[in-house]
């Protein structure tokens, strides 16, 4: 994979919300998905001591280029390299879904739950409050097994009552239904310097 330096601003936010705006990427990486497994992350700078109590707390990530949010999501973990080649901390993280994807729902049976009712119970205690909805999802049944995570509650509510599956675009808001997105072509006269063929072999166990 080639190294991609930027100078956009980074910052992460810790739980009491304060932020840290990162020094300067050394190298950074940004994965989006349409769906499973959610968008991901990683970015390297280099590291000094002082910055430690701020990746121990982390628990957001955000990126900004041109005043465009173009990443938010979640700090997994980092770790701090020392080498002859100096002191490198890397971040790595999710995005928003995998606050859904990561907490079990408890077993339920709604005779009739709408698109609220899964939003109250699935989706809003994890700290997602940002959502644009322009489904029509009609109330219906849902049963909710044992084991199965709250990003399934809602992913297989949503799907069956409108056909798209849910997801979150860069600035972590939760989108519901069909929404027009920005279109890019790739031709024979795109500047391409490298391609990547990926093929998934994992899934998510409540699949």
């Amino acid at each position: 994979m080639a190294v991609v330096r930027c100078a956009m601003e980074t910052f992460l936010t810790n739980v009491w919300g304060g932020q840290y705006k990162l020094p300067l990427l050394l190298e950074w990486n940004f994965s989006y998905g349409a769906a499973l497994p959610c968008d991901a992350f990683e970015v390297s700078f280099l590291f000094d001591a002082a910055m430690y109590p701020v990746l121990r707390d982390a628990v957001r990530f955000y990126a900004d280029e041109n005043g465009q949010t173009v990443f938010c999501g979640i700090v997994d973990d980092f770790e701090i390299s020392v080498s002859d080649k100096g002191s490198v901390a890397v971040v790595h993280g999710r995005g928003l879904a995998a606050l859904l994807l990561d907490n079990e729902a408890g077993a339920a049976q709604y005779g009739s739950a709408s698109i609220d009712t899964v939003l109250a119970e699935y989706v809003y205690p994890f700290g997602i409050t940002n959502v644009k909805n322009v489904a029509n999802l009609s109330p219906r049944a849902l049963n909710v097994e044992s084991g199965e995570s709250c990003w399934k509650v809602l992913e297989d509510f949503v799907w069956f009552g409108c056909g798209v599956r849910p997801r979150f675009d860069a600035n972590g808001t939760l989108l519901l239904g069909r929404q027009e997105g920005k279109k890019h072509v790739i031709d024979a006269k795109t500047a391409v310097t490298a391609q990547t063929l990926k093929r998934r072999r994992y899934g998510v166990l409540s699949e």
